[in-house]
C-alpha cells in the first residue's frame, strides 16, 4: 500500500484523507504548524503527527506528500518535498509567481518524481458543462473566458488566508 504524508491539516485535509482511503492508500503522517490541529487530524485518521516538515519528509515509508497549505507556501514546500525524493500532489495554484513555478519544475525535473496539481474544479458540474458546450461548437470558437467565484468567506479580512492577497495571491 502506498503511504502519503500530508502537509497541512486545514479544511481540505479531511477531503484528502477520505480520497486516499477510496483509492486504497493511507495518510501515514501529518504536519501542521498548529500542533493541536495536526494532533486532532492524526487522532481522527489514525496516523502520526510530527512537529516539522523535515520530520515528515524523513519518514521513509511515505512515497509522496499532499501539500495543502496557504498558497504563499506552495513553492517552498513543493521544492523541499521533491528534493527529499517524494512525489507531490500540490493544491492549486501551483505558486505565487511564474518564477516560483519554474523553480518547482526544475526541482521536479531534477528529482524525477511526479508533480501533480490539484485542480478540483475541473470535474465540477459547471466546468464539465462549460467544456461540453465549448467542444460542441455551439458558441463558436472561444478565445477568452473570464470566470468569477464568490466565496462564502469572501469579505477581505474575515475569510482567513483565502481573502488575504499576500497569502492567496489574489485567488484560491
Amino acid at each position: 500500500m502506498t503511504s502519503i504524508g500530508l502537509i497541512g491539516a486545514g479544511m481540505i485535509a479531511n477531503i484528502h484523507a477520505e480520497a486516499a482511503k477510496r483509492i486504497g492508500t493511507s495518510i501515514a503522517v501529518v504536519y501542521d504548524p498548529r500542533e493541536e490541529r495536526a494532533q486532532e487530524f492524526a487522532s481522527k485518521h489514525s496516523c502520526d503527527a510530527v512537529s516539522s516538515v523535515e520530520a515528515l519528509l524523513a519518514r521513509e515509508e511515505i512515497d509522496g506528500v499532499v501539500i495543502a497549505v496557504p498558497n504563499d507556501r506552495h513553492a517552498e514546500l513543493a521544492i523541499v518535498a521533491l528534493n527529499a525524493g517524494k512525489h507531490v500532489l500540490l493544491e492549486k495554484p501551483m505558486a505565487m509567481s511564474l518564477i516560483q513555478c519554474d523553480e518547482i519544475l526544475s526541482a521536479r525535473n531534477a528529482s524525477g518524481k511526479v508533480l501533480q496539481m490539484g485542480f478540483v474544479c475541473r470535474y465540477s458540474p459547471a466546468a464539465v458543462k462549460i467544456k461540453e458546450i465549448i467542444e460542441s461548437g455551439l458558441i463558436g470558437e472561444v478565445l477568452h473566458i473570464q470566470a468569477t467565484l464568490l466565496r462564502q468567506r469572501g469579505i477581505p479580512g474575515m475569510g482567513g488566508w483565502f481573502t488575504t492577497k499576500a497569502r492567496s495571491g489574489g485567488g484560491c
